[in-house]
């Protein structure tokens, strides 16, 4: 059953806001032609020129006789031409990229200068490489050394660095401290290693060159760190300005959210001594566990054993709850404490974040102290088997080991319950979820309950107690209810009567829930109007589709497919929120399709001959199951604001 299929059949993008039809332009090519195209599948002109990039300023940078390299267009003669298809600069040049500010760097006898919209030299071609202008700033190179000018072509600052400077005036510096050899595709090569660091402009050390990465500025904040043993990572904040607002000395540093960043950070004060054993004596399990391995031949066993199972908790809580969780501002203080073990970003002033939890312990005959005394029996009897040198441990064939094994394996597995806080760090929901999602449009998808449990299959065992599996499920703690899904609001309330077993929540309150049985599924798609939907606590609408797979296209418009478990016999079903079909494809003839502008859907239609698929066909259709555009196209690119 491929019934997540479709995720990889649709690509849904991220929504568009509505604009005038006129200034969105798709590219389109036909029979070796190309040409821009409005959403409503009119010409705008022709294109016979090669591009490079989108329109910026209203310019697009255009080429003849360019050839690709390594994905990019080089060589030919460039020029600009305006959103009419009118060439506003001639193609003279060797080499030309985006205006920005008024102007762009163009590349003439093997030098680059700027030019204005009037095709007017504004600063001399001297420079070996340059980009566009940022804030009235832009980075350039001459010979090996990279500097900053204003837009009068004067340098700025006294610095020059081996790569090129940022939109903040800031350029990344390397210390080369070896080589290694490097082995891609049987053709080996060596390249450098070495330690990163930060200059400005005026050569002043921003970062000393001690660290293993630095990555790229993202709404004024780059991260930076060094790596450490085990595969860790100490990660800090440097923000536009070149401050260090958090020091690398956290083990997750996460992305600012409505001001706030998620940190994590490990705590010594969780040790080992915490569960009464000392690092030696963790040090010996570990020795303990290598023995165990290499002299037993029951291996599906070993997970089981009182010492793996011992050393495996050890790990666990060692891993689990010295890694604390709390939000920074963007001046790198600790406004919210380090006090949990998940937590995500804020999302409308609530994020969602949880604490583990252990449910409590139950078997027929055991409390959880009984349990701990057997396992500990059983340790003891290990030990005094290892000390006779035994080249196959006899605890593992031990009736007292076989009823631990079954009694540790009927245990619930911790988890993290989660809940939500306001920014100030205050609970504003109560930790009751076993998940939980960000808020979009005032509403949360969360998690209930547990993953079911089912009856461990034991090669080795014989007991009494699995043969009377009746009396588990009479036990008040056997019941263990299946996860579902359900959506919340901002108090916290449950907005669907009944949780579902799958929920996709998208970004206009539409939400898709999978039904299954034991012969097939069924998809129960939820439309609701927000404010219908808060006030009155239900859906507006329910419709029903039995098929395999159920997807939102955006705009209140569905894809459903049904079919067997061949893609090329799908069908397909194009329908709207009312349930009304707009459009089918039989057969398989549909492939991609994907929302590329408001009410536009590309579709990709593959073309099949004596069992032979050919190069696709492309086509627009609306909102009404019309064809826009035909699919006779070779390609259709998405729809994409004239700036």
């Amino acid at each position: 059953m491929k019934y997540f299929s479709l995720i990889l059949l649709m690509i849904t993008n991220y929504f568009i806001q509505a604009q005038s039809s006129n200034n969105l332009f798709a590219l389109a090519g036909r029979d070796g032609k190309k040409a821009f195209i409005n959403p409503d599948g009119e010409i705008q002109f022709y294109l016979e020129y090669d591009i490079r990039e989108w329109f910026s300023e209203g310019k697009l940078a255009i080429s003849k006789g360019a050839k690709l390299e390594n994905y990019k267009l080089k060589g030919g003669k460039w020029g600009y031409m305006n959103h009419q298809g009118e060439v506003i600069i001639p193609l003279q040049y060797e080499d030309v990229k985006q205006f920005s500010e008024g102007l762009a760097p163009v590349k003439n006898q093997g030098k680059y200068g700027y030019i204005d919209e009037y095709n007017e030299v504004k600063i001399s071609f001297q420079f070996d490489e340059a980009e566009p202008f940022f804030n009235g700033r832009a980075s350039v190179r001459i010979g090996d050394n990279w500097r900053m000018i204003d837009v009068s072509g004067k340098f700025i600052g006294q610095a020059n660095s081996k790569k090129p400077f940022n939109q903040f005036g800031l350029s990344v510096v390397f210390r080369q401290t070896g080589v290694e050899q490097v082995v891609n595709d049987d053709h080996p090569y060596t390249r450098s290693v070495g330690k990163y660091g930060m200059i400005d402009i005026d050569g002043n050390i921003i970062l000393d060159t001690i660290y293993d990465f630095i990555g790229e500025f993202e709404d004024g904040f780059a991260h930076f760190g060094m790596y450490g043993e085990y595969d860790k990572t100490k990660t800090g904040i440097i923000n536009q300005y070149g401050e260090i607002i958090l020091e690398p000395d956290y083990d997750y540093v996460g992305p600012f959210s409505e001001g706030l960043a998620v940190v994590g950070k490990e705590f010594p004060t969780s040790s080992y001594s915490n569960i009464g054993y000392t690092v030696e004596e963790v040090q010996e399990l570990k020795k303990e566990i290598k023995k165990l391995y290499a002299n037993t031949y029951h291996e599906e066993l070993l997970s089981g054993h009182p010492i793996y199972h011992e050393y495996q908790k050890i790990e666990h809580y060692i891993r689990s709850t010295q890694v604390k969780y709390g939000y920074i501002n963007k001046k790198g203080k600790l406004v919210i404490e380090f006090q949990f073990d998940r937590a995500e970003p804020f999302s409308q002033g609530l994020a969602a974040v949880g604490k583990h939890h252990k449910p409590a312990f139950y078997f027929p005959g055991y409390t959880e102290a009984q349990f701990d005394s057997l396992k500990q029996k059983i340790i003891e009897d290990y030990m005094k088997e290892k000390e006779n040198n035994w080249e196959y441990p006899p605890s593992l064939d031990n009736p007292l080991y076989q009823e631990y094994y079954l009694v540790q394996s009927r245990q619930p597995a911790a988890t993290t319950v989660y809940g939500y806080i306001n920014t100030r760090g205050k609970q504003a929901i109560d930790f009751r979820f076993t998940d939980a999602s960000k808020f979009n449009g005032n509403l949360a998808k969360v998690g209930i309950g547990y993953g079911s449990r089912s009856k461990a299959y034991y090669s080795y065992i014989d007991l009494e107690l699995l043969e009377n599996e009746d009396k588990f499920k009479e036990e008040e703690h056997w019941e263990y209810h299946d996860y579902k899904e359900n959506v919340i609001d901002r108090n916290g309330d449950l907005q669907l009567k009944e949780s579902v077993t799958s929920i996709e929540m998208h970004q206009d309150n539409v939400f898709i829930s999978p039904q299954y049985d034991s012969n097939s599924i069924s998809y129960r798609v939820l439309f609701s109007n927000y404010k219908a939907f808060i006030f009155q606590k239900k859906p507006e609408k329910i419709v029903e589709f039995e098929g395999i797979s159920l997807g939102y296209l955006g705009d209140g418009l569905y894809l459903g497919m049904e079919g067997d478990t061949t893609p090329d016999l799908y069908d397909y079903s194009f329908f709207n929120s009312s349930g009304e079909l707009l459009a089918e494809f039989k057969n398989g003839i549909m492939g991609h399709i994907r929302r590329i502008a408001p009410n536009r859907f590309l579709l990709e239609m593959p073309y099949w001959k004596d069992n032979y698929r050919s190069p696709s066909q492309y086509g627009i259709m609306d909102d009404s199951g019309n064809w826009v555009l035909e699919p006779v196209y070779d390609f259709i690119s998405d729809f994409r604001p004239v700036k």
